[in-house]
């Protein structure tokens, strides 16, 4: 059983071409080799099979989604065990291809992040229930769902990229806590904005980029108060404040004063 729509939406910018669920029950079928023009988004939803792009095999299941690109090679096969369903569309447009490109997604890695295939398959499911309406609001509305898949599609380049950023702040930190740095030099050094920077940096360490770089120069500070020899004052400086200021946070930050 299949569901077919078109959209009467003609934009190279975004365009859907077709979408569908498909059943498909036979034992070994083969479908392809095929050379599609547009970007194909497919989602697994019942059983596997094998797909191969380029000559190079892929072991499709359950919960599988993945991006076929156009001018590729693409052949489905189903096996002897298991039949398969699944739920696909075809775009095209500068802007998925834009997508695509961004989320790292190539024809020797075409699949996306696992947590995205519920959201995928509701709006490829949304797709389906708009039918072969052809008013304006139907376009509207399937470039939307549209627009959603691609956000799902950069989710996780987003945060590998977040994480990436964190890691270089606080390698920054971690490295340099004894020199004079400060927010707006840690920002600048990552490439981001000192606000956004700050935002982001909270949220993946629980603590602004000022709070974790005194919570770096204390523990660093209490290791040095309890195993050398060392002044306040020299500890301070080892960990690139002036004595007075580093009294001050050292109490703020452990309830007690160095000494």
């Amino acid at each position: 059983m299949s569901k077919n729509i078109f959209s009467s939406l003609s934009d190279e910018s975004l365009s859907l071409i077709h979408c569908e669920e498909n059943h498909i029950s036979a034992h070994n079928a083969v479908h392809g080799p095929n050379i599609y023009k547009c970007y194909y988004i497919e989602c697994c939803t019942e059983g596997f099979f094998y797909l191969e792009i380029n000559g190079k095999e892929f072991t499709i299941k359950k919960g599988d989604c993945y991006v076929l690109l156009p001018g590729d090679r693409i052949t489905h096969r189903t096996t002897e065990k298991s039949p398969r369903s699944e739920l696909s569309c075809s775009v095209r447009g500068l802007e998925l291809k834009k997508a695509v490109q961004q989320a790292g997604i190539t024809s020797d890695s075409p699949f996306v992040r696992a947590q995205a295939f519920n959201e995928i398959c509701t709006s490829i499911k949304n797709l389906l229930t708009l039918n072969d309406s052809q008013s304006a609001k139907a376009d509207y509305l399937r470039t939307a769902e549209i627009y959603k898949i691609m956000s799902h599609l950069l989710d996780d380049k987003a945060k590998i990229e977040a994480t990436s950023i964190i890691k270089k702040a606080t390698d920054i930190i971690d490295n340099e806590y004894m020199k004079d740095l400060s927010v707006d030099d840690i920002a600048s050094r990552v490439g981001l904005e000192r606000c956004y920077f700050s935002v982001l940096f909270k949220k993946h360490t629980g603590q602004t980029p000022h709070a974790y770089l005194n919570s770096v120069r204390v523990k660093v500070a209490c290791m040095l108060i309890t195993s050398t020899d060392l002044s306040i004052a020299e500890v301070a400086l080892q960990v690139g404040l002036e004595p007075g200021g580093f009294a001050r946070m050292f109490k703020r930050e452990i309830g007690v004063t160095p000494g």
